[in-house]
């Protein structure tokens, strides 16, 4: 039980004494955590340059625009808060305005997210369910049912978020508490689903010492609420807080509206399946975990810890009742504590049977998502998996149209990508002409629609870009019947006197059609999805 934690403020029993750990025992599990991880590495490297699907593309192009001295909702606009975007930055800025960059900072903070949840373990519960758990979180994290080969936004806010609740484990400072507090506040900044996390942090931390609960969470809370300050501050300095609230409150609550109970539900029994059936090793063992404090004290005594994050975790996966694939990224440290703590309860009593026992599993874990999804993980190309994940969406067609839009234009000219195609932006180096980078929010069924249909038209009419995208295929645009029409009735005018299409990828069942020049204009799609490069006529 070496480096297990004592609760002495709750009157915990500390675990009981084991007999002297050999260095086999101590030094092979985590030799076995070092094996999983380098083995998801590798799997993470070879498909380092899987195409940027919409949200990955959102955030490298805003935060190129960043690199650039532009602020978030100065020219492009969403309802996500800022810190994704200055990790983005951070990223393009050390490796590069690339694919492959922005992927090896996922490889890295996934990397850190899997030692993170091994060292919790490790306090909690010993060396044994330490391994467990990060090669439980390491076999996890790479699934493509959390669509985990791309860099969203949730993984780096569970990085933050991990070492906040490191911290906050054993809180014995002032400075530790604050320290905790300021890097939960910041997974929060990165994506507003960690809150529950750092709600639990509090609770937790109250929990720990209740007589000191008020003493205890002002430096929590004081660090918790700077990074909100600091960027609410910088937003106000640069101008853009006025839209940046619209966007984030004013909307956003509109957005969270629009979902019933119903549609929650039926989405969340949809997703489920895919989950068990690529990790379903993984939450059979954590089953077990749950079931663990009624014959293990030790897990016992640990049961407040992991019942907290579970629940946190839960409620992060569900975020305004949504259930995005990516979203159960933060319920996986639970699910990995969980498994760790059944390792530890059902685990032999020897130091060198119980290595043995837990490195099995550590590695026999893998099976799941690896065996499940060979074929992808370890056989298919970059664009074959992003086609095998999300279907005929145009992400592999991006880069090659992004190519031909910058074969066309110079390098300060402005476009327009009419659908929700921003990784578009990015790829090409161009400024978009309008800050609505997304169209989702202009066909929802909220009160803003219309008057952000015609805002965006109107930016186009005054910007005239010297190209136009326009992308039919329907998850591009998720119109319903009463969606408005006036950016639709915009593009059809125009684009029958003031635009020439020049180029057309025929996304196919088998491989998409590439057609540009003056082919295009009379090529006429064979697919029902298909995306067109429109230049502006000369004047």
């Amino acid at each position: 039980m070496h480096g297990a934690l004592e609760f002495p403020s709750r009157g915990v029993d500390a675990p009981a004494m084991r007999e002297p750990v050999d260095r086999f025992s101590r030094r092979l599990p985590w030799a076995a955590l070092a094996l999983v991880l380098l083995a998801i590495a590798a799997i993470r490297v070879r498909v380092l340059d899987v195409p940027l699907e919409r949200d990955e593309g959102e955030y490298a192009y805003i935060g190129s625009l960043l690199l650039h001295g532009v602020a978030p909702w100065a020219e492009a606009w969403n309802m996500k808060l800022p810190g994704v975007y200055a990790v983005y930055a951070i990223l393009i800025g050390v490796g590069g305005a690339s694919v492959s960059a922005i992927h090896s900072g996922l490889l890295v903070a996934n990397a850190w997210n899997a030692l993170a949840c091994a060292l919790l373990a490790r306090r909690l519960l010993g060396d044994g369910a330490a391994v467990v758990a990060g090669s439980a979180y390491a076999a996890m994290s790479v699934s493509t049912s959390v669509l985990g080969l791309w860099s969203h936004a949730e993984p780096f806010a569970l990085g933050f978020a991990l070492g906040g609740l490191l911290l906050a484990l054993e809180a014995r400072s002032a400075a530790a508490l604050a320290g905790a507090g300021l890097l939960l506040g910041t997974a929060v900044i990165v994506k507003q689903n960690a809150a529950p996390l750092a709600l639990f942090a509090a609770a937790w931390i109250c929990w720990l010492a209740p007589a000191q609960s008020l003493r205890r969470l002002a430096p929590f809370a004081a660090g918790a609420l700077l990074p909100s300050v600091v960027v609410a501050l910088a937003l106000l300095h640069a101008g853009v807080f006025e839209r940046f609230w619209f966007w984030t409150v004013t909307y956003a609550g509109s957005y969270g509206s629009q979902r019933s109970l119903a549609e929650g539900v039926s989405e969340l029994a949809a997703r489920v399946p895919a989950l068990l059936r690529a990790q379903g090793a993984w939450w059979l063992a954590a089953a077990v975990g749950l079931a663990a404090p009624l014959w293990s004290a030790e897990v016992r005594a640990r049961a407040p810890f992991l019942l907290g994050l579970l629940a946190a975790g839960c409620v992060a996966a569900s975020f305004g009742f949504y259930f995005r694939p990516q979203y159960f990224v933060l319920l996986l440290p639970a699910i990995a504590l969980l498994a760790g703590a059944a390792a530890h309860a059902l685990a032999p009593r020897t130091p060198r049977a119980r290595a043995l026992a837990c490195t099995g599993l550590a590695l026999a874990g893998l099976v799941t998502p690896i065996g499940v999804e060979a074929r992808l993980l370890l056989r298919a190309g970059p664009d074959e998996v992003s086609r095998a994940v999300y279907g005929a969406n145009p992400f592999p067609e991006a880069r090659v149209l992004a190519r031909e839009i910058m074969a066309r234009t110079a390098a300060d000219a402005r476009i327009a990508v009419i659908g929700s195609e921003p990784e578009l932006y990015f790829y090409s180096g161009r400024r978009a002409a309008t800050g609505y980078v997304y169209t989702y929010p202009l066909m929802e069924p909220q009160p803003h629609a219309l008057a952000m249909q015609e805002e965006m038209v109107a930016e186009l009419r005054e910007a005239r870009p010297e190209m136009l995208v326009f992308v039919n295929v329907p998850t591009s645009w998720l119109t319903r019947r009463e969606s408005p029409r006036a950016l639709f009735d915009w593009f059809d005018a125009v684009s029958a006197t003031d635009y020439e299409t020049v180029g057309i990828a025929d996304i196919l069942p088998t491989a998409t059609r590439y057609v540009f020049g003056d082919a295009a204009r009379s090529y006429a799609p064979r697919s029902p999805y298909w995306v067109s490069l429109l230049r502006r006529r000369p004047s």
